[in-house]
């Protein structure tokens, strides 16, 4: 939240749009919260945690990527996430297995479920 509070004050920008995807959009919906009037519209694909809690298989799944990478195990979990809604030819798709060789997980706010409150 500090980091993109520092960004926005140095470009200027007082209220802005912000869209998240997954981990993003996890951190998205915390700084709406932590910051509402600075946030102008925020829209959320497929929040990691925030609204429904990941299951505990997705967390089995993320070590068992991290500790043998490769495309087979990133296949295996690409099919378990969409459900075989996409071929895993699709670029997107290939740009996760290739990044994955290099993945050095560097995550500081874990996703959990916002209270209502919040």
């Amino acid at each position: 939240m500090a980091w993109l509070r520092e960004v926005l004050d140095e470009l200027g920008i007082v209220r802005a749009s912000i869209v998240g995807a997954s981990y993003g959009g996890f951190l998205a919906l915390n700084y709406a919260i932590a910051e509402p009037g600075r946030v102008k519209k925020l829209v959320l694909v497929s929040p990691a945690a925030g609204i429904v809690a990941l299951p505990r298989s997705f967390y089995t799944r993320l070590v068992l990527w991290l500790l043998v990478p490769g495309r087979p195990v990133v296949e295996r979990i690409m099919d378990w996430i969409f459900a075989d809604r996409f071929p895993l030819d699709n670029p997107v798709i290939q740009q996760v297995i290739a990044g994955s060789k290099s993945l050095r997980p560097r995550i500081k706010v874990y996703p959990t479920v916002f209270e209502d409150s919040e």
